[in-house]
């Protein structure tokens, strides 16, 4: 079966492709059903063997690997993901992650409602270098802010910013 669960036609099996085509097929991921709630993931990879005077594939190579114990540790480590964006996205505080770049790459909700106010999507935040933000520029700590790129710890206790993101002057504790 294909990975939606559909069937796979028997003429488009990567090995029965591979014979009439020629060509090889690469980590091809089926499904295979024991029972319908018992099932196991695999790749097969297929190479045609040909002889050195004919083009015409003579004969198949096939690989297979079971997956199955992947696929699962995938199918868990995107759930713990999704729970931990929850997480983040609900706690009572401002979270705001930036990559080794200092892109913005995450935004949770308290920050949206509090310091923008509901005026700002999160795309608003999404994608700028962190030290670009009008609360940042304007309370200037762009020096401080590129220091934590390199590894040093930010310790500032309370921050004055003339204008936030929506304008507004506040004063924010920096944990």
């Amino acid at each position: 079966f294909r990975e939606d669960g559909s069937p796979w036609p028997a003429e488009e099996h990567p090995s029965l492709a591979t014979l009439r085509t020629g060509k090889p097929f690469n980590n091809v991921i089926m499904m295979v059903r024991r029972s319908p709630d018992d099932f196991s993931w695999i790749t097969v990879s297929a190479s045609p063997i040909r002889l050195a005077e004919d083009p015409t594939p003579r004969a198949v190579v096939i690989s297979v690997a079971d997956i199955t114990s992947l696929r699962q540790a995938q199918a868990r480590l995107k759930e713990s993901e999704e729970r931990l964006l929850q997480l983040l996205n609900e706690s009572p505080i401002s979270i705001m992650a930036f990559d080794v770049h200092g892109t913005v790459t995450f935004v949770n909700n308290w920050h949206l409602r509090h310091f923008a106010q509901d005026r700002l999507t999160r795309e608003h935040f999404l994608g700028r270098r962190i030290w670009e933000l009008p609360g940042i520029a304007s309370a200037g700590l762009e020096h401080e802010v590129r220091a934590i790129l390199e590894g040093v710890p930010l310790r500032l206790p309370e921050v004055h910013v003339p204008h936030n993101a929506i304008g507004r002057e506040c004063y924010q504790r920096l944990h």
